[in-house]
């Protein structure tokens, strides 16, 4: 459940960056996300997913789905947790709050054309 759960938050929060990066940053930048790096990004975000949920297996750092004893969730998982997802949604949302906010401004300039690409870019964006 955990691997799971920290695939989704952590492809979430790259797609919120990939976002920012095609619609607010210049063509040479966006140019690096190239099919290649956007597959080991994702390769990543499931490699660094499986060594948290080992480490925290290991160390007894959650909650423990193998013997089946509950006793509640202990303080400092439920800490770590909460901190966790108030973090990376935190920054997932503050990078589609900017995005969108630079590209409000800029349809504000009435000599502004958008390509074609870059409308489907923004409704793409807002449907994530």
């Amino acid at each position: 459940a955990i691997l799971c759960w920290l695939v989704t938050v952590l492809t979430l929060l790259a797609t919120s960056v990939e976002n920012y990066a095609r619609l607010c940053m210049t063509p040479d930048c966006y140019a690096i996300l190239t099919p290649t790096s956007v597959t080991l990004i994702v390769l990543s975000i499931w490699v660094l997913s499986g060594a948290v949920t080992v480490v925290q297996s290991i160390y007894d750092l959650g909650p423990d789905y193998c013997n089946r004893h509950h006793n509640g969730m202990k303080t400092n998982h439920t800490a770590f947790a909460t901190t966790v997802i108030a973090l990376l949604a935190l920054v997932t949302s503050g990078f589609y709050i900017s995005a969108a906010y630079q590209v409000k401004s800029a349809r504000l300039n009435p000599s502004f054309k958008p390509p074609l690409a870059f409308t489907w870019d923004y409704s793409l964006m807002k449907t994530n």
